[in-house]
């Protein structure tokens, strides 16, 4: 058996005996990366391996490590000089207050991670010479992190969405109202107006609730499963209070939307906001959240990890039919998974429509600027009508007790002068204790409930669930 290489190996010799190593090193760094990109069973520490196999095969190929020596007293030097407290560092860089401690103190290594964190400490004025490989420096490619489900189309959608508004009326499902660039602009105006945000966005309690689910699960590896999340702004606000609760960070965040624009809007502004933070992953799955027992990539996971499924933005209010929805597409829960759920408040019982539409004032004035060229555009792009108008219209007939939905229609007059009418969006309200019960019924527990947005408008609710055995 041929001797491990030394420092009197002569190079030739070197070189052909490092072979071997270089080879396996690849096919390890393969392996590694795979596991990276599919994140299965290993949460983040199967990224701080591949940076340390990167980091060996370096070394082996002949870069010299970094020389860390010295660097517990430079890091105290440096922020002493900027004037932090441990605490403080630990804060800006999104690291552990027990981690900066630790090596300081020479106790804890430091990974390339933990480099990148402090190099964004521009106080400290740290070189990335003193810290990583020269091979580490230099950001490699982020692993993939982006999934489209194999069955879906856009291009045959939008097909099928131009032979339905030639067709006589009738239902175009709310999905089609999202899937071109312009439809998801549209709406994604309609969700940031600064009223809006002001009246539903910014009160919303997700911190408070956050806290609820962490006593509720335990410390333990979460993975957040975002349905329809839009932009994806609450969402990754839920997610950064979660993990700001979690004495070790292990979190999965996947966000799964039908619409691309919005999907990919979403997974910017979540790798903005937690690309910093270690033991985080966000995953952008462009699919449609009815189908989601198709998508095993969100349900390989070791039993001791939890799962949170989000529903906010309305995004309750927007379901069709809920019974199949809560049957068929969550059947995928399992026990003790959590639920969190924001909808609209009814005004009335249906059983009294006219209380409602003296209550509940938008229905029966006309349709918002905004709102008509959100779901006026489709018509306008692919069918080019002679005339569209919006209006909307009072159901009382729906499958939730207590609830009732506002529908949106278009009337559509085409060229030749035929006139047809299109329900394209509905959403529901819902008492909020017959909704708890009905959800109850189904398996789902609620653990907690409250109230927000204006006293003199349409109110909101948050509920969170647990899905019992």
């Amino acid at each position: 058996m041929p001797e491990f290489p030394t420092v009197l190996t002569d190079p030739e010799e070197l070189s052909a005996g490092t072979a071997p190593v270089q080879h396996l090193l690849g096919a390890l760094i393969g392996s590694l990366e795979t596991l990276a990109r599919t994140d299965r069973g290993g949460g983040a520490r199967w990224r701080e391996i591949l940076n340390a196999a990167h980091a060996i095969a370096a070394t082996v190929k002949g870069a010299s490590p970094p020389d860390l020596n010295g660097f517990p007293a430079l890091l105290r030097s440096r922020r002493e000089s900027a004037g932090f407290t441990q605490k403080q560092l630990a804060d800006r860089a999104n690291l552990s207050t027990e981690l900066i401690r630790g090596i300081e103190a020479g106790r804890k290594r430091v990974t390339p991670n933990t480099a990148r964190a402090l190099l964004r400490v521009a106080e400290l004025r740290l070189e990335a010479s003193r810290l990583l490989p020269a091979s580490v420096v230099r950001e490699r490619a982020e692993s993939l992190n982006w999934w489209v489900a194999p069955h879906l189309d856009p291009v045959s959608m939008l097909q099928d969405l131009g032979r339905r508004m030639a067709s006589l009326g009738g239902r175009i499902e709310q999905t089609y109202m999202y899937l071109d660039a312009h439809s998801a602009r549209d709406w994604w105006e309609i969700s940031n107006d600064p009223n809006y945000m002001a009246s539903y966005r910014h009160p919303m309690p997700l911190e408070q609730v956050a806290g609820l689910a962490i006593d509720a699960v335990g410390q333990v590896p979460l993975d957040v499963v975002a349905l329809g999340p839009g932009d994806g702004q609450m969402e990754t606000r839920f997610v950064q209070a979660l993990i700001s609760l979690q004495v070790e960070r292990d979190l999965r965040f996947y966000l799964l939307d039908i619409s691309q624009p919005l999907l990919s809007k979403a997974h910017r502004h979540a790798k903005d906001s937690l690309d910093a933070v270690r033991g985080v992953v966000v995953f952008g799955m462009f699919g449609n959240f009815h189908f989601l027992p198709l998508y095993e990539q969100l349900f390989y996971s070791p039993a001791k990890r939890r799962r949170i499924f989000t529903m906010l933005g309305a995004t309750m209010n927007n379901l069709d039919d809920e019974l199949r929805f809560f049957r068929e597409s969550l059947r995928v829960a399992d026990k003790d998974d959590l639920l969190l759920i924001d909808f609209t408040m009814a005004f009335a019982s249906p059983t009294d429509p006219d209380r409602i539409l003296e209550l509940d004032k938008g229905i029966s004035q006309p349709m918002p600027e905004a709102y008509f060229k959100w779901l006026s555009g489709p018509f306008r792009r692919i069918a080019q009508p002679r005339e569209i108008r919006g209006s909307f219209e009072l159901d009382t007939d729906r499958m939730v007790p207590g609830s009732y939905s506002v529908d949106a229609k278009m009337q559509v007059v085409d060229q030749d002068g035929q006139d047809r009418e299109f329900l394209v969006w509905r959403v529901t309200r819902y008492e909020p204790d017959q909704l708890k019960d009905w959800l109850d019924g189904l398996g789902w527990q609620s653990l907690f409930f409250t109230r927000f947005g204006p006293a003199t408008r349409n109110q909101m609710g948050l509920m969170l669930l647990r899905k019992r055995g």
